[in-house]
């Protein structure tokens, strides 16, 4: 119930945890339904939890927190957007057969307050689309998007409890900042936010530094410049203070286009001593790297020549600081190889970053970036055999994959031998050169992988033990004999059986067994009590799975059985074993649930 207006609460979600296991607990959530001994209240007001199970039949309570497991109790309810969490000043003490009513009064929280207003072009008057953040003591809290909503930004503050006023800076930076052409406003957001220096050291500066925050100045005399100091500006709009229910309407926020400069120039590779254009280059233009990332300012595409203009920040205009605040410009772009088997192609390489600057309004400035050039693939053959681990028969029809060539699916022959190889109309050698991952799989066995865990693999095998293959130059490599060993299946059958002299047969049981890889089969006992699972994959390792041979991962990997029924207290089993060929037969038995 509300603590002010004694009014019933629905949609509180109630929890009671035992105070010696945290791990036993039970939730509800308050309704018009309940166990009480007025249940014409509940109907009619609401607000009402139950730790009970009611019988719809009988009418009969089935109490939950029983006494035998825990006889302390720690009650507590979960905050929500109404109302703060609750915890009760005492743990509950239960007693069997016996129903416990509790009262609990939660505190309101406070209305929120809000902070709205809009972004426009300061010369046009046009509202803009902008993310608009919140940052509180300099650290973000949120951000809002203005074309979410009539290009309004709009805030909603919550008040934890005990907080009376909450203050906090705003920061806007356009939505193109990330990946194309930002031309309002300095997308500069993980950081305090610096901005609207009011030019006290006389640089002769106007713009908006950083956003149009203005927290830069430690008060608006200007006696000193502090872009550590979050609060302290010129501005309204760096230290937004607000309390409970407050409403606050920034009006129209504006916003200047960023000062520009022009960049130009070629990206281009150099091969044998010649330098060459690259067509179609990705050309990344950034602002400053920040403490946090580097802010995309635009990408942009070279001609048939390799050549680039683009309209850039002038970020001398915008920071006094001329050393640091520098575009940071790369390319990337698509350049010729040979491949394995003599095959001509190209693959994506990447410059490093290049600083640019200083920049002012009106500058042009031409640079080169110059790709790094791949060099040819330097390739050799491998060749190999797998086989069956028992019979140490080849195994047909096995995919096998290499790193750096792929997969080679169904390749091995009648004798589990195969050759990875170029094609008949390509010259050459076909896998690259130096230590490469294999694996060998086949649908009747487990896969083997000799680096990682590729379709858990690991469960059967030793990466570090299993071999990987050493390709060198214009050679054909034999690989080791692959060892598989086959999947095996059982059958589990079982009976479940009520504790007692008499032993009856329990229907209706739900019974879970979850694999060792993690899949879960269930089955519902019949009235003779009976279930049976079939083909089930066998617990590892088998029993004649090589001991000594440390090819093999030997950690036991059983499955769990867990049989469950609403009358019982439910059994569990973590050690099933399955043996393949085999069918294991289980007999279970349950005892009585009771208490409260």
């Amino acid at each position: 119930m509300d603590r002010d207006t004694h009014q019933s609460i629905n949609g509180i979600k109630v929890k009671a945890t035992c105070t010696t296991n945290s791990n036993l607990f039970f939730e509800n959530i308050s309704s018009n339904a309940g166990c009480l001994d007025d249940e014409s209240y509940c109907q009619s007001n609401g607000g009402c939890y139950t730790f009970a199970e009611i019988n719809l039949t009988t009418g009969e309570r089935i109490f939950k927190l029983d006494p035998n497991q825990c006889t302390q109790w720690r009650l507590e309810t979960e905050e929500d957007s109404r109302y703060y969490a609750y915890l009760h000043p005492t743990p509950i003490s239960v007693t069997e057969g016996r129903e416990t009513r509790i009262d609990i009064y939660l505190e309101h929280k406070p209305t929120p307050a809000t902070i709205k207003g809009r972004v426009i072009d300061k010369n046009t008057r046009q509202p803009l689309c902008q993310y608009v953040s919140l940052y509180e003591n300099g650290n973000f809290y949120t951000y809002d998007y203005t074309c979410s909503h009539n290009y309004e930004f709009l805030f909603e503050i919550p008040f934890p409890e005990g907080i009376e006023e909450r203050c906090f800076t705003l920061v806007t930076y356009t939505p193109q900042g990330f990946s194309h052409a930002s031309t309002r406003s300095y997308p500069y957001i993980w950081n305090k936010h610096c901005g609207d220096f009011p030019d006290c050291e006389g640089w002769g500066k106007s713009y908006n530094y950083r956003g149009w925050s203005s927290s830069v100045c430690e008060d608006v005399s200007c006696h000193s410049s502090n872009c550590n100091n979050p609060w302290f500006g010129s501005s309204t709009t760096d230290r937004i203070c607000v309390t409970a229910g407050q409403e606050v309407d920034l009006g129209d926020i504006e916003l200047i286009h960023v000062p520009q400069a022009t960049l130009k120039g070629y990206v281009r590779y150099e091969k044998d001593g010649e330098k060459h254009p690259v067509s179609n280059a990705t050309v990344y233009i950034n602002w400053h790297p920040s403490t946090a990332s580097y802010m995309r300012w635009q990408e942009i595409t070279t001609d048939e020549n390799g050549y680039f203009v683009v309209s850039v920040p002038a970020e001398q205009e915008l920071f006094p600081d001329e050393n640091n605040f520098y575009l940071y410009v790369r390319a990337s772009g698509a350049l010729p190889v040979t491949f394995c088997c003599n095959r001509e192609g190209e693959v994506r390489r990447y410059s490093s970053w290049q600083r640019v600057g200083p920049l002012y309004i009106g500058d042009e400035r031409e640079i080169e970036i110059l790709l790094p050039l791949p060099a040819d693939y330097r390739c050799g053959n491998a060749q190999g055999k797998v086989i069956d681990a028992k019979t140490e028969e080849g195994i047909e029809e096995a995919d096998i994959y290499i790193s750096g060539y792929g997969w080679r699916y169904n390749i091995t022959d009648s004798e589990g031998r195969f050759e990875l190889r170029c094609p008949p109309n390509q010259e050459g050698y076909a896998v690259p050169i130096g230590r490469r991952r294999i694996i060998a799989t086949q649908d009747n066995y487990y896969p083997c992988d000799s680096r990682y865990n590729w379709r858990n693999s690991n469960y059967w095998y030793n990466p570090s033990i299993v071999p990987e293959i050493v390709i060198e130059e214009n050679k054909i490599i034999t690989h080791p004999d692959i060892k598989l060993w086959p999947r095996g299946y059982g059958n589990l059958r079982g009976r479940v059986l009520r504790a007692g002299e008499t032993n009856p047969p329990v229907e209706g049981a739900e019974v879970s067994l979850t694999l060792y890889t993690g899949e879960t089969l269930t089955s519902i006992t019949n009235s003779q009590g009976d279930f049976e699972f079939t083909h089930i994959p066998e617990s590892w390792p088998p029993p004649d799975l090589p001991e000594d041979d440390p090819y093999y991962n030997h950690t036991p990997r059983p499955h769990n059985l867990r049989v469950e029924h609403p009358d019982y207290e439910t059994y569990t089993n973590g050690d099933i074993q399955i043996v393949a060929d085999q069918t294991t037969t289980l007999t279970i038995y349950l005892s009585s649930g009771g208490g409260m």
